[in-house]
């Protein structure tokens, strides 16, 4: 699923990427704008946590000028100006690009920032009016997801159509949890795993398999940590006391061999102790009522 859709044979509207301080997103992301140009006329990349010389170094330089750049806002504006302004210059492009027929991308390199700078549903609204637009084939941002509060995660994970979820692997690998939509209405959930190597290009991408995710999963305590193996006695039951205990009939319990008979009546015996004072004579007796 994930090569299905750096490639482009999932269609996909709106592609989030989450990541975490041990899981960087940010070569997914590069891998993505370098599978876009190959398809597409241009590529515009929102320049607000890398500067664009970050994304020209590893860029090939024959296709470096399909990139459009945006530059942030100015540090002398107000902050919710400047947010405004940097969704106004993408869009502003993006109608400039359309008018020449020519089929676009729009990467968000962090939704972060425009965040921090405005309230959730502002930010979900320009992604949803750039999406919307019939010139724009895809948007792809990349959002960190510990550094936000889970009402937020939610309602970006829930716009997108696609949710690439990352996290640590196994022996330096990462893990992508992938939930992408249709546009019939089916969604399609996997879970694979991927290496990057020198160039920061992703290669040997595989299903998560039952043995890598054991090795995700905690080991079970040796017996050297278990505080119940240095005890003088047993905790534990053997085989033949679990058996002997799972024949013990409760006597509140049905048979099940027998549904229609009633569970037996319990009774209470009681005897009488020799300190107790067992007085039948009415204690109201002398009182003149």
């Amino acid at each position: 699923m994930l090569q299905d859709l750096l490639n482009g044979q999932e269609k996909s509207k709106f592609v989030l990427i989450t990541d975490e301080v041990d899981s960087c997103g940010r070569y997914l992301l590069l891998n993505l704008i370098s599978d876009l140009l190959q398809r597409l006329s241009h590529v515009i990349v929102t320049c607000q946590e890398r500067p664009p010389e970050f994304f020209k170094t590893w860029l090939p330089h024959d296709i470096q000028h399909k990139v459009k750049f945006v530059q942030p806002m100015n540090p002398c504006q107000d902050e919710q100006d400047g947010n405004d302004d940097i969704f106004n210059k993408v869009y502003k492009l993006v109608e400039s690009l359309g008018s020449h027929h020519q089929t676009v991308a729009v990467v968000f390199d962090s939704l972060s920032t425009p965040l921090f700078l405005s309230d959730t549903p502002s930010v979900c609204q320009a992604i949803h009016k750039l999406s919307g637009v019939s010139t724009v084939h895809q948007v792809v941002a990349l959002l960190h997801r510990d550094v936000h509060e889970e009402s937020t995660h939610r309602l970006l994970t829930h716009q997108a159509s696609s949710v690439l979820e990352l996290s640590p692997g196994p022996l330096g690998t990462y893990v992508c949890h992938v939930k992408h939509c249709r546009q019939t209405g089916k969604v399609l959930k996997s879970a694979e795993v991927f290496r990057i190597n020198d160039q920061f290009f992703i290669h040997d991408i595989q299903p998560l398999n039952k043995m890598e995710t054991s090795r995700l999963e905690p080991s079970h305590q040796s017996d050297e940590n278990d505080p119940t193996s240095q005890l003088t006695f047993n905790l534990s039951l053997t085989s033949s006391e679990k058996e002997a205990r799972s024949q013990v009939v409760l006597p509140y319990l049905k048979d099940s061999s027998n549904p229609d008979e009633p569970a037996s009546q319990g009774r209470i015996y009681y005897q009488a102790d020799d300190a107790d004072d067992l007085d039948e004579e009415d204690p109201d007796d002398d009182l003149n009522i």
